[in-house]
């Protein structure tokens, strides 16, 4: 049969189910498409949205300066002096998910909000293995560079006690730290990903990297200035973030939901922590593999394009 000839086929004999939905469309009832602005994309309830990609570049970029501003002009009191509430961590992880919902209202690019912002989950098989998945791959890019720099002795690991204490109450941690780290993923890894999803995968994540690792900038200065943390741990703090940034991005991809990115990002390990010591250049040995390690388990984990 042509391609003509199917065409008009179908055209002659819809189906019930065509038939059904072309009614509700022209009453305006159930399965009525949702009105759109003009040249925006529908919605469709997949991952990833249809988003108008003349426009979400721009989008993207409002989002990343107005939640930088933001997380600045909140950190300002604190590195003047202030008391540094522990509950403002918390807090200030919900302000890019803020910026996030009041552009999609204000200048909409496509998609409904729980699809802009990767929540679905794309059902509890998918949801449990991707957790999984997450899990294990951020462990193993902890414990990976750590036992390599006791090896090596570039830096000597935590106590065994300890550490078996931590990995026991691991799942309630993770539990409680995701409350914050949902905050933070569903911008940047749900999204400002989604906006600068068109421009391929790694300029939108090396994109997003830098910008998330600018927003750290000041939250780290804090401590610094403070005295409670060393000044290369503000540059090797500003670094890891932005390597963290890499697999966080590949896990979304891979399995559509940020809800990966949000346990994995709650996963209170890196090879630094489970670090008691480091020699000055094993600090930076340790920053340097664990950097390596995320850029190779983003290439592993990211969804190939196969050619047609």
């Amino acid at each position: 049969m042509t391609t003509s000839s199917r065409h008009t086929s179908s055209a002659s004999a819809p189906s019930p189910r065509g038939a059904a939905a072309a009614a509700a469309r022209s009453r305006g009832g159930p399965g009525a498409a949702s009105p759109s602005p003009a040249g925006v994309p529908r919605a469709t309830g997949q991952y990833p949205a249809p988003v108008d990609t003349a426009r979400s570049g721009r989008v993207a970029r409002l989002f990343m300066a107005l939640t930088v501003g933001a997380v600045t002009l909140m950190c300002v009191p604190f590195l003047l002096g202030a008391p540094y509430p522990a509950w403002l961590t918390f807090v200030g992880r919900w302000v890019p998910l803020l910026v996030a919902v009041v552009l999609i209202r204000l200048v909409p690019v496509g998609g409904r909000t729980t699809q802009l912002l990767g929540l679905r989950t794309g059902g509890w098989r998918t949801l449990l293995t991707s957790l999984l998945a997450a899990v294990g791959v951020f462990l193993a890019l902890a414990f990976g560079p750590a036992l390599l720099a006791q090896a090596l002795g570039w830096g000597t690991m935590i106590e065994t006690d300890v550490l078996l204490g931590a990995l026991v109450q691991l799942p309630l941690w993770v539990a409680l730290l995701s409350l914050s780290t949902v905050g933070e993923e569903a911008a940047w890894r749900g999204y400002a990903q989604q906006l600068l999803r068109h421009r391929g995968f790694w300029s939108s994540t090396l994109l997003i990297g830098a910008a998330w690792a600018l927003l750290h900038v000041p939250q780290i200065s804090i401590f610094v200035v403070a005295g409670d943390l060393d000044p290369r741990d503000l540059a090797g703090g500003v670094l890891g973030v932005f390597f963290l940034a890499l697999p966080l991005a590949a896990l979304v991809e891979r399995f559509g939901t940020v809800w990966p990115a949000v346990v994995s990002h709650a996963v209170p390990f890196t090879a630094l922590t489970l670090l008691t010591s480091t020699t000055g250049l094993g600090y930076w040995a340790v920053l340097t593999v664990t950097g390596a390690a995320s850029v190779l388990a983003a290439a592993l984990l990211r969804p190939r394009v196969r050619s047609a």
